[in-house]
């Protein structure tokens, strides 16, 4: 049983404490907004000596909060899906600043300001491509791998620059090199190539030894080919700036690549690791949906990928409609012309 008001405080990192982690069996919270108690159905509090960072960060794409519409004096029912640690304090925040002042027991919330957004990254090094997706202005970054380089003809320098003259944002440019000294000399020459360069480093034991160097010296590395939770906490633990799961190649021998998302999502919430998590080898739109709902903080994909997003079948027939209908009335007779 949690006094409701003292609950939110501490969920909203207003207060030290021992913020509540329910767990995923919880079957609902009811809200007795007016300074009464908040009781727990089948759930079990958790998560005792949480970081206050990992609090302020929130509990990311775990409790899903649904409202019961308000009706005579009746309280809010508000069901627990399920919970980890994550983002989801913004959530809890947008539910309670929508309520009625009245039920406010200690005063409204001001909403938060603006914070972090899903961004969209294109894997590609195929200028073509990379300006046509620039041009919708939903483009925050390119990822590139030597492959995708090879593919182009032009040494990595000349390719990156031209990319980083189309796409202002992150440009991960990939080191070739395996052992850790090689992978510096290289990884510092592409650090130089633009403000925008993050270099991209294999996660491997050479690959984390540089990755740890690196960001001593100020130079963002993501790493990549992490394939494990394990992997993602030593990126994190070395500093990386990026860590890259890849998700279509885990789908593609039986593992579910979603989940290692949702893990990385919770370890890195626990401990309020700055590293970001890059959801790759996404294959279509349902990557896409399920990366950002598991809480990846950027997700890469081909360009086909992109664009297939933008594809449904009743928003084309709804703009046929509208284009039909007026013209039947507005469009100019053959009198008229």
């Amino acid at each position: 049983m949690l006094e409701f008001a003292k609950d939110f405080v501490i969920l909203s990192g207003g207060s030290a404490g021992n913020p509540a982690d329910f767990e995923a069996s919880a079957a609902g919270l009811l809200h007795h907004v007016k300074g009464r108690i908040v009781e727990v159905e089948d759930g079990q509090a958790r998560g005792q000596g949480l970081q206050k960072r990992a609090v302020a960060s929130g509990i990311r794409g775990v409790v899903k909060f649904l409202a019961a519409e308000f009706v005579g004096g009746h309280v809010p029912i508000i069901q627990l899906c399920r919970a980890r640690l994550a983002a989801g304090v913004h959530r809890f925040r947008r539910v309670y600043t929508s309520l009625p002042a009245d039920l406010c027991p200690r005063g409204r919330l001001e909403p938060e300001a603006e914070g972090v957004t899903v961004k969209f990254f294109l894997d590609t090094a195929n200028l073509d491509e990379l300006k046509k997706g620039a041009s919708w202005g939903i483009v925050d970054g390119v990822t590139t791998n030597p492959t995708l380089i090879a593919k182009e003809g032009r040494p990595i320098e000349e390719q990156v620059r031209m990319i980083c003259d189309i796409v202002d944002g992150d440009i991960s440019a990939e080191v070739i090199s395996t052992e850790a000294e090689a992978m510096l000399g290289e990884g510092r020459k592409l650090a130089k190539i633009h403000k925008n360069s993050v270099v991209k480093c294999p996660l491997t034991r050479d690959g984390i030894k540089a990755t740890s160097a690196f960001s001593k010296e100020g130079i963002r590395v993501n790493v990549t080919l992490c394939f494990s939770a394990a992997q993602a906490l030593l990126a994190a633990k070395a500093g990386a700036y990026i860590v890259s799961p890849f998700v279509g190649r885990l789908d593609d021998i039986g593992a579910v690549g979603m989940d290692l998302i949702r893990e990385i999502t919770q370890i890195y919430d626990n401990y309020g690791f700055k590293t970001q998590i890059l959801a790759a080898s996404l294959r279509g739109p349902l990557h896409v949906i399920d990366s950002a709902m598991a809480g990846a903080h950027i997700g890469t994909m081909p360009f086909k990928v992109l664009d297939a997003l933008f594809n449904h079948p009743l928003t084309d027939k709804g703009l046929d409609q509208f284009l039909k209908d007026y013209n039947k009335v507005f469009a100019e007779s053959p009198a008229a012309r």
